[in-house]
Order: structure tokens, then sequence, then C-alpha cells
């Protein structure tokens, strides 16, 4: 990954860590998390967004978000909350309606008139 990473660009890779969050008693826990961020992080691997997905259907919770985000380097705006969805194929719509392709979209990419809708 990270040789790709250097291959194609920082404009043309982006690096979603996909992260489970448990609901212990009513609080959103951010410990799984942390080992694996730690371990990319040792790979030299820092994630653009982080998607944590969550198992009770409730928002993700600013606490959560900005500790999520704190362990990462990546802004509290990168980091957002995946509830389940019926199919595989509802996550594209499920992203776009959480704004995901206003956050992932650069300059850059813009410019060269790359989006979402190219999905």
């Amino acid at each position: 990954m990270r040789q790709f990473h250097f291959r194609v660009g920082y404009k043309n890779f982006a690096l979603i860590h996909v992260t489970l969050v448990p609901d212990l008693h009513g609080e959103q826990t951010t410990k799984p998390t942390q080992p694996t961020l730690h371990s990319l992080c040792g790979l030299g691997l820092l994630p653009d967004l982080i998607a944590c997905r969550l198992l009770v259907p409730q928002p993700l919770q600013p606490a959560t978000k900005s500790k999520k985000s704190m362990f990462s380097h990546a802004l509290s705006e990168q980091v957002f909350g995946v509830h389940d969805v019926l199919s595989v194929y509802h996550v594209p719509l499920l992203l776009k309606r959480l704004r995901l392709d206003k956050v992932t979209i650069t300059k850059e990419m813009a410019d060269k008139g790359e989006g979402f809708d190219i999905w």
C-alpha cells in the first residue's frame, strides 16, 4: 500500500480505515481502534478517512470522533459513522448521504472534473 501510495501520488490516493465502535453500556469505546491505527502508523500509513462501524442505531458521538481524530492525525470531519444497511450496494448511497464525497474530493481532483458521480 505504501509503495502504491508513492507511485500514484498522494493526490490520487485515499486510505480509508474501517473500524468497529462497540457500544458498552451506552458508551462508545475507541479501544479497538487504537492498536490498528498504531500498526498503520508503524507501516508509514496515515488514514485519510476513518469509517466507524456502529452496531447500534445511534450517531457517532462527538467525543468519540475527537478521540479517533486525535489518535490518527485526521480532522474530526474526516471521522464518520457508518451503520448497517440492507445490502452492500447501499453503502455508496449512504456515504453520499453523509457527504463523504465533499470531504474526499481535493481541489486538484475537482479541477480535473473527477468526483463521486463517476461511481
